[in-house]
């Protein structure tokens, strides 16, 4: 009898789910919790964009900086090439080997030159500057993104080359100097190759 009566209140009873928790209840009606709240997407996305627009537009202008101040920093590079054949070309008077100084100068020329490549195309990059309207404001943030990852990555690379161009040939001149004691300096020696380096800008 005890048994029956509990079949018979199961089967009237409705389930109702609420927060995970099954109740039974008597009434028949059937109660469904409502759904959590989630975050939309495109709130999430809303909130975050403007910080990373901000940020892509200040590093579009910081690499347009930077562009220029590389530019010139090559440009002392060549200035500084010349100077340098021309302190060859004296010793050459003085009839004095400098074979290995002729060698490390044409190597310095092509490295200066190969930075110089890759500084255009920063500047490719950055005249073409997609992504970014004519005053370096975000309008597509796919392609600016592109825009400042490629044209940083550029940049580096031929700060890289030219820096390196510098040190190969100091590295040849002092060995030089060193093995034919020859006291008067290089320009190479006493130039300062980040004087006119924007990238710390």
């Amino acid at each position: 009898m005890y048994t029956k009566s509990i079949v018979k209140f199961v089967r009237n009873a409705s389930v109702v789910t609420i927060a995970g928790l099954t109740i039974l209840s008597g009434t028949p009606a059937l109660v469904q919790a409502a759904p959590m709240s989630l975050p939309d997407t495109r709130t999430v996305a809303n909130v975050r964009l403007p910080a990373e627009r901000l940020i892509l537009e200040r590093e579009y202008a910081r690499e347009q900086k930077w562009l220029a101040g590389q530019q010139n920093a090559l440009d002392q590079e060549v200035k500084l090439g010349a100077k340098t054949q021309a302190w060859i070309d004296s010793l050459k008077a003085k009839g004095k080997d400098t074979t290995p100084l002729d060698q490390a100068m044409t190597a310095f020329n092509t490295q200066v030159a190969n930075a110089q490549n890759v500084h255009n195309t920063a500047a490719t990059i950055l005249s073409t500057h997609a992504g970014f309207d004519a005053n370096g404001l975000v309008t597509n943030f796919v392609q600016a993104r592109a825009t400042v990852r490629n044209a940083r990555q550029s940049l580096w690379n031929a700060r890289r080359i030219r820096l390196q161009a510098r040190t190969d040939l100091i590295r040849v001149i002092v060995q030089w100097r060193w093995t034919n004691n020859e006291t008067i300096a290089a320009p190479a020696e006493a130039a300062q190759p980040n004087a006119a380096d924007g990238a710390d800008q």
